[in-house]
């Protein structure tokens, strides 16, 4: 009895459910072979792969009204958690069934939080090896277009694993559009990746800046500059946060080491001069004040 029972199918296995809908599709039996994938759906762990074959089934039994209408209600939730290549495919049969132009399948994918630049890409995934999202996305940066750079970087990521590449990519682009807390979570994914490097810590330090949050900015600047001690960017950064942090004692020690190391740098001299001055030390304020005119002066003319 106890054999019998654990050879006995599974009634709710959704591959059961998927196996009776085939048999009713081929009977041409339209109702029975929807309610079968539609069980099948329910009871899946791995939906999207069931809702594809819906999505076939509807096509093929030619219902191109609920078949298009199925495809619009599932495009949010096949980005989220199909393949790409499922999602794509997806995409083809509704182009197939309403000749979207361009403009319109990029409108229809933009209003599903989908990246619009899949409505240009689409088609290539289904027949190219080569996606080439990463170069796309680089390129978007240096036209200064973020939000694509951020979707070719998702669509990246459909298809490979994280790297730090890639999340500086979108460290970068977050930063520049004002998502602060998701670009400092970028950068830290990307420090997962290269613990040493300099440039994510005081990339880190200026979010951490402009969220106000001035003691972990000094952390991440002291560590940028500890890394790459020649960049005289990380030490100005580091001085001016903590003259923002109103530490001044420390802004002049960091500036003062500056002015040693960069004797010819004329912002960190204006930096002293107006540090000295907030701390009433004229006679300092000053001093710099002389250095600054004469690199500034103008050797006259013999």
């Amino acid at each position: 009895m106890e054999l019998l029972y654990m050879t006995t199918p599974d009634i709710r296995s959704p591959h059961y459910f998927f196996k009776k809908s085939l048999n009713h599709f081929k009977e041409g039996q339209l109702y029975y072979t929807l309610q079968s994938i539609d069980a099948a759906i329910i009871f899946s762990n791995s939906s999207p792969f069931y809702i594809y074959q819906k999505i076939r089934f509807l096509y093929n039994l030619d219902t191109p009204e609920n078949c298009s209408n199925f495809i619009v209600s599932q495009l949010e939730y096949l980005y989220k958690h199909s393949s790409l290549y499922i999602l794509c495919r997806s995409i083809d049969y509704l182009v197939h069934l309403n000749s979207y132009d361009l403009n319109s399948l990029a409108s229809l994918l933009a209003c599903h939080q989908i990246p619009s630049c899949l409505a240009d890409y689409y088609h290539a995934i289904l027949v190219q090896k080569d996606k080439c999202f990463f170069r796309q996305a680089q390129k978007a940066l240096i036209q200064d277009d973020y939000t694509l750079c951020l979707s070719y970087c998702d669509l990246y990521l459909k298809l490979h694993p994280v790297t730090p590449k890639i999340s500086k990519l979108q460290a970068y682009s977050h930063h520049i559009l004002g998502h602060l807390h998701t670009a400092k979570k970028y950068y830290l994914q990307s420090l997962e990746f290269e613990p040493n490097n300099p440039e994510s810590y005081n990339n880190i330090g200026l979010i951490s800046m402009e969220l106000g949050d001035y003691d972990t900015a000094i952390c991440y600047f002291q560590k940028a500059a500890t890394l790459n001690p020649d960049n005289l960017n990380y030490q100005l950064h580091l001085g001016e946060c903590y003259y923002i942090a109103r530490r001044l004692a420390d802004a002049i020690h960091t500036y003062e080491n500056i002015a040693q190391k960069f004797p010819t740098n004329l912002q960190n001299y204006f930096n002293l001069s107006h540090t000295y001055k907030k701390m009433c030390k004229n006679r300092l304020s000053k001093r710099y004040a002389k250095i600054i005119q004469k690199q500034l002066k103008t050797p006259k003319s013999t």
